[in-house]
């Protein structure tokens, strides 16, 4: 692959720091890795752009990386098109809640406009905090290993084909928002891994599961999936893969088609649980699933949905959860589980923990 061209307005001070208003015509990154700061920011990649196996880049904090909008220098990659940020590597983003790390087209907000981050079979440790991707075909496309894939506290927005689209491999996902956009999160291959204290809302395909090889599992847990047209989709891809869907302690709700669906070719030997969740207000809550131990069907009383889908006072869903497959914390960062009035402190239903009735932090 050719050698990338980098083109700063300043001058690089540091090995391994590009400073200032850069500009990435693509190829390799070279040397054996790079930091990209807020200093140096925008950075705009022209064309498809590789971090190489052994390599790394790290992102911090408040930086900003533009795409070539609907066009790639480079006429390679998955989408000859588009522009590609592929790591084989190691990617390090490192944004916080104050100052996310931005990812988007140059001149474009519409769907579509660049590729997305795609990690590599080879790549050794992608971990993405605090991330906004919007405008990309995928916003992540995975073939990585294992637990290679680490996303937490990000928003991905205007995929065209999935926020993010997960090939092989058991990523873990927490508090991610995704949406709107055609899939929410895709699974195909041999892959699954844990959603946990996620939103999803207004895609066409919340949670859309395909497995086509081996035996993989996913877990669905403390997420609201809400106003998507399907919720949680389970289909076989044809191929008679025998796998496992956990939905627990989850929120899934006026989805236009249906909550929770499995397809009548899914191999029958194939297990789907709906436990200590909320399947309310969809156009059919179940679709040749039943619903399991400690689930309902009862309006959560959503604080202003879409907007704000923490919990009001007196939801059914506060206190209603299990201790079961519960992460330590919800999407806002608060402790789980607290005392939401039942007089001890219990796991509630969806991604936003209440205490005494009252959500503890505003949406974010």
């Amino acid at each position: 692959m050719r050698q990338i061209l980098v083109i700063a307005i300043s001058l690089m001070l540091t090995p391994g720091l590009v400073l200032a208003g850069t500009t990435i015509v693509g190829g390799n990154l070279p040397g054996s890795g790079q930091t990209w700061t807020p200093a140096g920011s925008p950075y705009l990649i022209l064309g498809d752009t590789t971090v190489p196996a052994g390599a790394f880049l790290t992102i911090q904090a408040g930086t900003q990386v533009q795409f070539a909008s609907n066009i790639d220098g480079q006429s390679t990659g998955l989408n000859a098109t588009r522009v590609e940020l592929t790591i084989n590597g190691t990617l390090n983003i490192n944004g916080t809640a104050a100052s996310p790390v931005i990812l988007n087209g140059q001149n474009s907000s519409t769907s579509g406009n660049w590729f997305g981050i795609v990690v590599g079979q080879t790549a050794t440790s992608v971990v993405i905090n605090h991330a906004n991707i919007s405008g990309p075909i995928y916003g992540i496309y995975s073939s990585a290993a294992g637990n290679v894939l680490q996303v937490a506290s990000s928003t991905i927005s205007s995929a065209q084909s999935a926020g993010i689209n997960v090939l092989a491999g058991t990523p873990t996902l927490d508090a991610v928002s995704i949406g709107p956009g055609q899939i929410g999160i895709n699974y195909n291959g041999n892959s699954g891994g844990t959603v946990s204290n996620s939103l999803i809302g207004g895609n066409s395909y919340g949670i859309y599961y395909e497995p086509t090889a081996g035996s993989p599992s996913l877990l669905i847990t403390q997420s609201t999936l809400h106003g998507n047209t399907y919720g949680v989709l389970m289909a076989s891809g044809g191929t008679g893969t025998v796998f496992s869907l956990l939905l627990n302690n989850s929120l899934i709700t006026q989805s236009s088609n249906t909550g929770v669906y499995r397809d009548t070719f899914v191999a029958a030997a194939s297990t789907v649980s709906v436990t200590y969740s909320d399947v309310f207000n969809n156009a059919t809550n179940y679709q040749h699933v039943v619903a399991g131990v400690g689930s309902i069907s009862a309006d959560p009383l959503y604080i202003a949905a879409p907007g704000d889908l923490h919990l009001r006072a007196g939801s059914p869903a506060i206190d209603s959860g299990s201790a079961s497959n519960s992460s330590a914390h919800d999407r806002d960062g608060n402790p789980r589980p607290l005392n939401g009035g039942s007089g001890t402190a219990s796991y509630d239903m969806g991604a936003y923990e209440a205490a005494d009735g009252i959500f503890i932090n505003g949406f974010d």
